[in-house]
Order: structure tokens, then sequence, then C-alpha cells
């Protein structure tokens, strides 16, 4: 179903909005039956501002400008590219040796992402009508 009265961002602010809300009840039902402590302080307020505000609201704003600027294809496979700069990275700061692990999984995700583009190149629709 396409929500054709919303704008994407409205739609995922009311999404997120409304699961909150939602969400909240099971909190104090925690609370109560497994005897947790309901500790609210200074560090988790802004703990939940910085995931709600930064990561998931800005964090999407610049998904979208990234997809309206580069494209959809573009920015996906620079997401999926994170994950091995992020390794090398790690390698050339600490001066560590990649495990074999690492490295089968950088190659499995250069693979992918190069069977992708090929597929894509060759106007391939992975079986869409």
């Amino acid at each position: 179903m396409k929500l054709d009265d919303h704008s994407s961002i409205n739609a995922i602010f009311e999404i997120t909005f409304w699961g909150v809300i939602t969400l909240i009840p099971f909190t104090f039902i925690e609370t109560i039956f497994f005897e947790t402590n309901f500790n609210l302080n200074i560090n988790i307020i802004f703990s939940l501002l910085y995931l709600g505000i930064l990561c998931s609201a800005i964090g999407y704003l610049l998904w979208n400008k990234a997809i309206e600027t580069l494209g959809d294809r573009t920015t996906t496979n620079a997401v999926y590219i994170i994950p091995v700069v992020t390794a090398v990275f790690e390698s050339l700061i600490f001066k560590k040796l990649p495990s074999i692990l690492l490295i089968s999984g950088i190659i499995l995700v250069i693979i992918g992402l190069l069977i992708f583009e090929k597929f894509e190149e060759r106007g391939v629709n992975h079986g869409k009508k």
C-alpha cells in the first residue's frame, strides 16, 4: 500500500511516534513484573535524544538526500562498502593483520557488489514485472 497523501518524512515520523507511544506501557509492565529499576537519569535521557535525533532523524534525512543526489543504487552500494573501508582502516590504524574471516568477508562483499553491478549493467530486472 502506498501512502500517497503523506510525504515519506511525515510517514516515518508518525510510524516512529506511534511506535514509541505503543511501547511505553511495556516499560512500566517490565518494571512492575520483573522488578527492574526504572532509572531515568541525565545520561539515559541524552543517550535517547542522541539516538532519536542524530542517529534516526538526521540519519534518515541524510539517507533520503543521498538517494536523491546519487541515486538508490550508488547509495546502497556505498552502504555495503562501509564495512570493507572500516576493516581496511582498522588494520592500518591499529597496525593489526586482518584475520582470514575478515579477509574472506571483504572478498565476499566485493564479489557481491561486482555481481550486482554486472546484472544491473545488463538490464536484468531481478524478477520484477
